[in-house]
């Protein structure tokens, strides 16, 4: 399962191929690759809004808010998983720029918010060490896909590539 960020990595990379005149099979082909490819990590303002859209207990959400403590997930075999808690964007981003380093080389990465836009730019900037600024993308989320988060989500999709084809 992915978010608008991880379909962007798998819509663009078809397009690219498709755009160049290759054939039909070698395009379905690409999208194929690129979605075993993706990787996504995200770091979220509160649980809120995944407790009412069912992805965690109300109790958990509570908890998580009294101990202002940000959730960071991430996707695995098209399930989303926690992949653990935060109490500062700094520490988040730290993460986020974590998971980057780990899954490097990647040729393209995808950088979705819903209303935080500095925080997606700091985040940019930060990445920018380790990939080429003009293949790092920033957009936003849209509503509704932001109503699942609520404000204050910053998601990561980046595209694995083999080592030598970046």
């Amino acid at each position: 399962m992915f978010n608008s960020a991880g379909l962007w990595l798998v819509v663009t990379a078809a397009a690219r191929l498709a755009q160049s005149g290759a054939p039909m099979a070698a395009v379905v082909e690409e999208a194929r690759r690129a979605v075993q490819q993706v990787r996504m990590f995200g770091m979220f303002a509160t649980m809120k809004y995944l407790a009412r859209g069912g992805r965690v207990s109300k109790t958990i959400a509570d908890a998580s808010g009294v101990l202002h403590v940000r959730p960071l997930l991430t996707f695995r075999d098209g399930e989303i998983m926690r992949a653990g808690l935060v109490r500062t964007v700094s520490n988040g981003l730290d993460r986020i720029c974590d998971f980057v380093s780990k899954n490097l080389p990647a040729s393209e990465i995808t950088i979705a918010h819903s209303i935080v836009p500095d925080q997606a730019q700091m985040l940019k900037s930060r990445l920018a060490q380790l990939l080429p600024d003009d293949r790092i993308n920033i957009a936003e989320l849209g509503a509704a896909l932001g109503v699942h988060g609520g404000p204050g989500v910053l998601v990561l999709a980046l595209r694995r590539s083999e080592p030598g084809n970046q």
